[in-house]
This record gives C-alpha cells, structure tokens and sequence, in this order.
C-alpha cells in the first residue's frame, strides 16, 4: 500500500503526464500510474489474499522421477484442473513465454500446484523430459475439464518447447472462468437503486463489454486483495531454490514470485468454489511451501522500475530525434546498474531516491539549496573553523581524486549515446562484442557490463556509440545479436574456425619437415 505522499504523487502523475509524451508511451505511463492507484485502492480496502493448503512442486531438470511417477498418478485420478501461464516482457519484441502453473484439484478437494520452468527443462532425449511430456498427456485427456482465466490460445506459445502439441491441446473441456464470472455477476448483482452502494457492473465502472480481471473479481467476490505487483517479474531467472546457489536475497525474490504465479491458479480455485462450482468439502490439510511475507515488496517493485524504463525510452527518443542538442543523456542508476551520466532536460521531475541520485565529483561548487542549507559562519572564527574541519590532502589523495574525475568525464563522452540490452547472453566476454560490432562496421566508443543483479542475478549490457545519428541504424543491426541463439552460432563459428586453423597449422608443419628432409637428402 502506498503512503499518503505516494498517493498523492501518483496521482499527480496520472492527472499531469507531460505534453511531450505522446502515443504508445504515453498511454504506457497512464496505464502504469492508473494499475499503481487501483492497487492501493484494494490493498487498503481489503486484506491481503491468502492461498487455501496446498503442496507446490517444481518441474524442471532437477526434478526426480519419482515424484514425476508421483503426479502422474495424482493426475489420472483426478479431472479438474486450473491453469495459468506467465510470460517476461522483452522489449521491442514478443513476450518470451516462461512459466506453465497448473493446480490439481483432487476429489478431496486437496491440491498441488505445479510449476513448470519451461527454460530450466532437462535436455529433450532424458527420461526426466519423457515423464514430464508424460504429465501433459495425463493432464490433456478429453474427460479433463480445465478452468483458465481468459482463452486456451495463449498455450499455443509453449507447444514450440516440444511438451505438448496444440492437438493435445483442445483434446480436454476447456472453461473460460473469465466469461463465467462476468454472467455470475450479472445474474447475482443486479441494478438496485434503492441501495446506496449498488455493486452491479455499470457502478462497479465495469463496461458491459469489458472482462474482469482476477484481482477485480477476488476483491468483489471474495473481500481480499490479489498482489498484482509483481506482474513484470523476470519468471524465467529460475525459481526453483535447488537449481543453483542463491543468496538470501535471491532466495526471497523468487519465492515471491512463486507465490505470485501460485496465487493465480489458487484465487481461481477459491472463485470456483465461492462460486459453487465446485462443492467445498473438508478437506486434510497439505503444507503450503513456506513463504516469507515480511519481506519489504517496496524493494523490488517492478512497477517503478518499468516506470523508469518507460521514462528513459521517452528521453531516448526525444535526444535521438534531436540531433542538434549536445546535451548527453542520462542513464538510469538502479540496484543493478553502476553507469553515470548527466541530463538537464527530464520530462517530468522524479522524487529523489538512493537510486536516482548523481556522484558529484566538484566539492568546490554548491547549488542554491547547499547554500541555504548551510548555518552562517561569523567571519572571525570561518578561517580558525575550516584549518580544523578540513585536514590537509596529500599529493597521493589530490591524485586520486583528480584521476577519479578523470575517469568519470571520460565515461560520460563514451556512453554519450548508447544501446542498453537486458536479455544479452552473459557467456560474451568484452572482447567478443567489440569484434562482432567492428565486423558489423558500427563505431563504437565503449563496452561494457553492470555489476549483477542482487535479487536476480543478471546484468546489463552497455555500448557507447560515437555519433547520435548512427544509434538507430546501430540498434537495428543488433537487434536480435548477443542472445542465447546467438551464442550458440557464435560457439559454433569459433569451434569451426579453430578447427579449420588447427587443420592449417598441421599442414603447415607437414609440409616445412618435407622441405626439411628434401633439402637434406639433396644435400647428401
């Protein structure tokens, strides 16, 4: 929930989108800014959503055949089913699809919830993949019947990763919850004017031919609040605890994200049953994966970073088009990100945070506010009271300090104009980009890597380039370049060459021991 000057400044935004964003992103910025509002709303009208019992397991290369053998089980003694899916927004192109969640609602109305990692499976001809394939056609079955939120279509994005086909797909009885709940609503909530707080669709804001979201339903329906914060999350980072080495703060992040992509399925089983269409029976409890809710959701909120990334493709569009502002542009400065620059021309004024805050390396100049805020000095102790505030500065820490605002002046020139990648492979050294960008002839000035990410661990990729007017022809030549696929080709490029070369040294050295033993045998 946001405080009372959060709101506020939301508010403020929503109401005071600058002129000069226009189009798609401005409509991006409203629609961010309306979510945060609607947020706050439900998170102080309702208490938090808390998940029924159920047991979560996670399918991916680290997942043992026995519990595979397990679920399949479970599977083929059950017929009802909730399913879901989660995607990671790539920019400039196609959602990259990421997570497959389904719950199984046993007959005693216990369930599982299944999470499955679609970019951490096992390799296709293991047994772990075959069982898991095997999963989906117990799950596929026509005598199945699977309530999803909105159509079946968007599964068709995951039949490309070889689990499943679109036939299996439509085999099962498909119930689009979305729909049900619309006609439930109307049919139970009908217009009373006689009440003072009506809650059919039309004072609800809900228009006739608008569907519900999940976190409107849950509110209305079922009185509590659905985070929906963490809708932008990276779901493709990996999950699951036991799939690598995580810190604690890594551990915490994904199991909030767990917990998100589990709340989905799990608010449509507690809607199928407030619902009753499905009886609720007493059920013995399973224990639900441990969560940590006292974790501040502040510190990783994916809103206001996509909030800064809208603002900054503003400001990116706004200098690249401008061509005659010598200006340079300001690079975002997050929890992952160690680049510096400066701007004076931002489209709308930001609260100050930790994370927007600018290294300033000139002690000798102070603005209007440092001059108020510092207390008068009578003039005849100032010169006794600095000799003891400021101790003198050796030659040694002068020189620091002059190369430290050195280096800084000289990033700033470099990453005057430059291309940032989130979704790069992390396998390319500095080297290899700067060799694939000279191929490409595109004139670079610098490369180079964030520090990692504390919460997922990924990094960015940062190239300078020389002129403003060759950074859109410049994005375009690597747009689909430094990606997982990419990598892959490039291993086998360099794999081909080396072996190639290996080839050629062999012959050369084949060939100099022949010149060897012809000379001497002329020479005898």
């Amino acid at each position: 929930m946001l405080s009372q000057t959060e709101y506020e400044d939301t508010l403020w935004k929503y109401n005071n989108i600058p002129q000069s964003i226009t189009g798609k992103n401005r409509k991006n910025i409203r629609q961010l800014y309306r979510k945060k509002l609607i947020e706050h709303q439900y998170a102080s009208t309702y208490p938090p959503f808390q998940s029924s019992p159920y047991e979560l397991i996670f399918l991916n290369f680290k997942t043992s055949e026995k519990i595979l053998n397990k679920l399949i089980n479970i599977i083929n003694s059950s017929s009802l089913f909730v399913l879901d899916t989660e995607s990671v927004c790539v920019f400039k192109k196609e959602n990259k699809s990421a997570l497959i969640q389904f719950q199984i609602i046993t007959r005693e109305l216990n369930t599982y919830i299944l999470i499955i990692e679609i970019h951490h499976l096992p390799k296709p001809h293991t047994s772990t993949f075959a069982l898991i394939k095997t999963v989906f056609e117990s799950l596929f079955q026509s005598n199945n019947q699977i309530y999803v939120w909105g159509p079946i279509e968007e599964l068709e994005n995951f039949t490309q990763f070889g689990l499943f086909t679109s036939e299996q797909i439509h085999r099962c009885m498909y119930k689009n919850l979305q729909n049900d709940f619309k006609l439930y609503w109307c049919k139970n909530h009908a217009h009373d004017s006689t009440i003072s707080k009506c809650i059919c669709e039309q004072c609800l804001g809900i228009q006739a031919n608008n569907p519900w979201s999940i976190q409107d339903a849950v509110g209305h329906q079922l009185h509590k609040w659905l985070d929906k914060r963490l809708t932008r999350s990276p779901f493709d980072i990996g999950l699951d605890p036991n799939l690598v080495q995580l810190n604690s703060n890594q551990v915490e992040y994904r199991q909030m994200i767990t917990r998100y992509a589990a709340d989905d399925c799990d608010a449509m089983f507690q809607l199928l049953v407030s619902m009753d269409l499905i009886n609720q029976q007493q059920s013995s409890p399973l224990v639900p994966e441990e969560l940590d809710d006292g974790l501040e959701l502040l510190l990783f909120d994916i809103d206001q970073q996509y909030e800064h990334e809208l603002l900054e493709q503003h400001q990116l569009t706004t200098t690249t088009d401008n061509t005659s502002n010598d200006e340079p542009m300001e690079l975002s400065t997050s929890h992952d990100n160690q680049m510096l620059n400066t701007n004076n021309d931002e489209p709308m004024e930001l609260s100050p945070s930790p994370d927007n805050q600018m290294l300033n390396t000139n002690n000798d100049e102070l603005g209007e506010e440092d001059d108020q805020r510092t207390p008068p000095v009578e003039p005849e102790l100032e010169s006794e009271r600095r000799r003891h505030r400021r101790p003198s500065i050796t030659e040694d820490a002068k020189r620091k300090i002059h190369n430290r605002g050195c280096t800084l002046r000289q990033r700033r020139k470099y990453y005057r104009h430059e291309i940032i990648r989130n979704n790069f492979d992390p396998r390319f050294t500095v080297r290899n980009i700067k060799d694939i960008l000279r191929q490409l002839r595109i004139p670079v000035t610098a490369v180079n890597f964030s520090l990692p990410s504390p919460v997922t661990g990924r990094r960015k990729l940062y190239i300078g380039i020389k002129n403003s007017f060759e950074l859109k022809s410049s994005e375009r030549k690597i747009y689909t370049l430094f990606t997982r696929e990419h990598y892959e080709q490039f291993k086998h490029t360099k794999e081909k060459l080396s072996r190639r070369r290996g080839e050629y040294n062999h012959d050369q050295h084949y060939h100099r021991h022949d010149r060897h033993d012809r000379y001497h045998h002329h020479t005898r």
